[in-house]
């Protein structure tokens, strides 16, 4: 196996939840082997489990009572983007519950989100359900150069494919936008 970015041998590395992870030793990446292909892993790792705590897939305790301490996060972020963008159209890729979005909406953004996780979209609330999305980036469809914003809060390393979803998200940015990418 070689390296998705330096094209170098991958060696074992550690297990985590059952997955096997790789490390380059040329350019020290990580990868995950999943084992299955990104699309089926998504739609079956990031369910109800991973947000409520269950075990081998749960990444938070109970996402939906940590409402407050994750969106206080999510201000501070929100802060640092209004000092370059006080406006506009806002994407979020990996909304979740759909927080972020809800939050730049009442902060006078247009905002969307972006989550492959049904689970996730599901308890988003319902002003912002529809402005959400329910794929991954690479089956994401916005008009090309609309958005001001894209922000990744702890969604990069969960991407499948990050240059090819990087480049597709480029392509959704104004030429003056920024994105925000936060791990």
């Amino acid at each position: 196996m070689n390296c998705y970015l330096c094209k170098k041998p991958l060696q074992y590395f550690f297990t985590k939840n059952s997955y096997r992870l790789y490390r380059c030793s040329s350019c020290g990446l990580v990868e995950t082997k999943l084992g299955v292909p990104y699309k089926q892993f998504v739609r079956k790792f990031y369910d109800r489990g991973y947000f409520l705590g269950d075990n081998g897939a749960g990444a938070y305790k109970n996402y939906g009572k940590d409402k407050p301490y994750i969106t206080a996060n999510m201000r501070s972020v929100l802060s640092h983007i209004r000092l370059l963008k006080k406006k506009g159209t806002l994407l979020d890729v990996g909304s979740a519950y759909g927080y972020f979005v809800e939050l730049a909406l009442h902060n006078g953004f247009d905002a969307y989100g972006l989550d492959p996780s049904s689970h996730a979209v599901s308890k988003a609330p319902r002003e912002v359900r529809n402005r959400i999305q329910e794929h991954p980036v690479s089956e994401a469809s916005y008009k090309k150069k609309s958005c001001d914003v894209i922000s990744m809060l702890d969604v990069f390393e969960h991407l499948g494919n990050p240059i090819s979803d990087l480049k597709k998200l480029r392509s959704f940015l104004k030429d003056d936008g920024i994105i925000v990418i936060a791990t």
